[in-house]
């Protein structure tokens, strides 16, 4: 189903694409701020999406790809992580991560964890 149109600037609107919940291409999408609670996103592109101070606690994000996402400042107390694309991914400051949230997830040297994650990145630095 197509939901977005064509905005005045020539891009697509954030959801062009839905093939239901999941499989979304949210890709550059701007949902900062968005109230995104046990949304189920799994396996959506969600490339260079922004989703700065975003609540996304209880989302279902399995196998999403999250590459070059900003989700700085996002609240992320229950999202489920498993097997995400988090390559170069932006979670400075986020509230609520856990590693057991990201230990299946694919992440790099590119990746930007909290604060408080980075003594446990340390000891598993390679990707998965």
């Amino acid at each position: 189903m197509i939901c977005g149109e064509p905005t005045c600037d020539g891009h697509t609107s954030a959801a062009h694409i839905w093939r239901g919940p999941e499989e979304a291409n949210l890709s550059g999408a701007h949902l900062e701020d968005a109230i995104l609670r046990g949304t189920h996103l799994e396996k959506a592109s969600l490339i260079g999406v922004f989703l700065e101070r975003a609540f996304l606690g209880g989302a279902y994000l399995e196998g999403a790809v999250l590459t070059e996402a900003n989700l700085e400042k996002a609240y992320l107390s229950g999202a489920h992580l498993e097997t995400a694309n988090l390559l170069g991914a932006d979670l400075t400051d986020t509230f609520g991560l856990t590693w057991e949230q990201i230990q299946t997830a694919r992440r790099d040297n590119k990746t930007r964890f909290p604060g408080y994650l980075r003594p446990s990145v340390a000891v598993e630095p390679e990707a998965r």
